[in-house]
This record gives structure tokens, C-alpha cells and sequence, in this order.
């Protein structure tokens, strides 16, 4: 049964992407850590989303799937550090012996 948030009455994904999308708001610009806080908090009844999380729901709303996304602006989503400046997340995954992919 998919509940709706306390304050916004939204379904989850679509709070989740919401937040995406006016998280580039220059008095916004909120951490992964923030984010999952407020998330968690919209809905407290649902399973908690950790802050490493936030990195895997923010690339199904880059992509469109998973009910996610996409960006109406058409702009991915990027996360922000402490200082609120926008950065890249680390590539992953499996790499050559010599660090390359």
C-alpha cells in the first residue's frame, strides 16, 4: 500500500524527486546526509533510507526508471558538499589491474 507523506501528502518517489528537483535552489542546496534525513522524515512508517542511498535514488531520477524522473528541467541532479558546492560522486565499480575501467 503506498502511503502518503506527512506533510506534502506525496507518494514517496514522487517526494523523492521533488526534492531533486528544487535542490539546486541556492538557499537549498542540501547534503545527501540532509536529504535522507528529510525523506525519512516525510515518511517515518516506510523503510529508512540511509545517506548512501540517496546516491542510487538520485541516479533513477537522472535516468527516468524505476518510477523516477526524469528532471522536467532536463538537468541532472548532482549532490552538494557541507560548503553547499556542487560535485561529481566518485566513479565505481570494477577497474584494470592498472586503474583504468
Amino acid at each position: 500500500m503506498a502511503m502518503k507523506g506527512k506533510t506534502t501528502g506525496m507518494l514517496r518517489t514522487r517526494f523523492q524527486d521533488w526534492l531533486f528537483e528544487i535542490n539546486d535552489r541556492p538557499k537549498r542546496r542540501l547534503t545527501d546526509d540532509e536529504l535522507s534525513r528529510e525523506m525519512n522524515r516525510e515518511h517515518p512508517m516506510g523503510k529508512q533510507i540511509p545517506p548512501k542511498q540517496v546516491r542510487s535514488i538520485r541516479s533513477r531520477y537522472n535516468a527516468g526508471s524505476q518510477n523516477h524522473g526524469p528532471p522536467p528541467s532536463g538537468r541532472a541532479s548532482y549532490p552538494y558538499d557541507e560548503n553547499r558546492h556542487q560535485y561529481r560522486y566518485p566513479r565505481t565499480g570494477w577497474r584494470r589491474d592498472d586503474g583504468n575501467l
